[in-house]
């Protein structure tokens, strides 16, 4: 807007009332139209009324919305958008892929369109085909508070030996051919011994060099690698998808099969037991109460059976396959069904242990005239033998 000259308190205040009406037509904040500067084509030491009206409206404490440095406009500056040859009437290609603003205007947005999201880039890989194992041994790892400060420390000093010591090997190899070239300045013309003894002394430096550089890369790679796994452990332990943490439940429950079975494999051993004590009264005579208990109780490990605790991992293999249909790893699938193999030789193996165990409790009691304690084949159904 251009005023030729100054405007008096009434006409400044019906301008600032129809600025007014106009900024609530258009949705905008009024303030905006009635805090700038209001300039001519022609320079006025004098300010618009307009605009001393506004400034002194706003309280101590606010400033104006903008301010403006530029000096006053000319009739030149305000239409060079207008000229055909300007910059600012051409239309860009360089963000448009060729097609110039207008026509990139022009074209809808898909309504569809959503930014990518940022997927966290996981040590064991994508969750579907993470081995338990992998997470675990991640997620569990151990780490001193007080130690990582040091590594860090650690790998900064290694790094700064490092190069200090690589720039001395350089300077050594300078001196060994300078040393070749008899332009060193202990070399000795004439005086092979001495030479010899120089080069000697710095080969044996280089070596030394060399040996300490080696020491530092391996410091530093180590301590480097426990800051690595510090780093990883600390970006994923307590960020893990609905899906690797079953999976490390899944862990879990095996190890939990895993860890009786080491005990299992010697039922073979307690069923040669059973089968001599239930073919010989001798033996049973000859065994006391506490011998009898002793025995027994060597085959309370059986209990859970395997396939008992199977069953909490069937569940979570349920929940699994429900989130993630191709979630069961080849790995893992092998591990169920030698966990199943065992629960069916298991089973075997406890039917014909408790027929032994009932008959021996049977004739133990028979020779001794009396009930024998706790003799319960299963912990858990102690009515077996009822």
């Amino acid at each position: 807007m251009q005023l030729e000259e100054n405007l008096n308190n009434k006409e400044a205040k019906e301008l600032r009332r129809k600025m007014k009406a106009i900024a609530q037509e258009s949705d905008l904040d009024s303030s905006l139209l009635t805090s700038f500067k209001l300039t001519s084509s022609q320079e006025s030491p004098h300010q618009s009324v307009v605009v001393k009206k506004s400034l002194t409206e706003l309280n101590e404490n606010q400033e104006p919305l903008l301010k403006s440095n530029s000096k006053p406009g000319t009739s030149e500056s305000g239409t060079a958008y207008k000229h055909l040859d300007s910059k600012l009437n051409q239309k860009s290609t360089s963000l448009t892929g060729g097609k110039g603003i207008d026509s990139d205007m022009q074209t809808p947005l898909d309504k569809n369109t959503k930014p990518p999201l940022k997927v966290q880039t996981r040590p064991w890989g994508d969750e579907t085909n993470a081995e338990p194992e992998e997470i675990v041994k991640i997620v569990r790892q151990t780490f001193s508070l007080k130690s990582v400060p040091n590594y860090k420390r650690y790998v900064k000093e290694n790094t700064e030996w490092i190069a200090e010591h690589t720039q001395i090997l350089k300077d050594l190899d300078t001196e060994h051919a300078q040393m070749l070239e008899g332009t060193h300045s202990q070399y000795r013309a004439g005086d092979p011994d001495h030479n010899n003894k120089v080069i000697a002394s710095i080969q044996d430096k280089k070596e030394n060099t060399q040996a300490f550089i080696a020491s530092a890369e391996a410091f530093k790679k180590d301590f480097q690698a426990k800051l690595d796994a510090y780093h990883t452990w600390r970006s994923v332990k307590d960020k893990l998808t609905p899906l690797e943490k079953l999976k490390v439940r899944f862990y879990d429950a095996t190890e939990e099969i895993r860890i009786p079975m080491y005990s299992i494999r010697y039922n073979p051993i307690y069923l040669e037991k059973l089968r001599k004590w239930a073919n010989s009264e001798a033996e049973l005579t000859g065994l006391t109460e506490a011998d009898l208990s002793m025995h027994l109780h060597s085959l309370q490990h059986n209990f859970p059976t395997i396939n008992e605790r199977l069953k909490k991992l069937n569940v979570l293999v349920k929940r699994m396959r429900t989130l993630d249909e191709n979630s069961i790893t080849p790995k893992m699938q092998a591990s169920l069904q030698e966990l199943e193999q065992k629960g069916a030789q298991q089973q075997e193996e406890l039917a014909e242990m408790e027929k032994l165990f009932n008959a021996i409790v049977a004739k133990w009691e028979k020779i001794h005239n009396k009930k024998a304690p706790n003799a319960h084949f299963n912990p858990k159904k102690p009515k077996s033998r009822d």
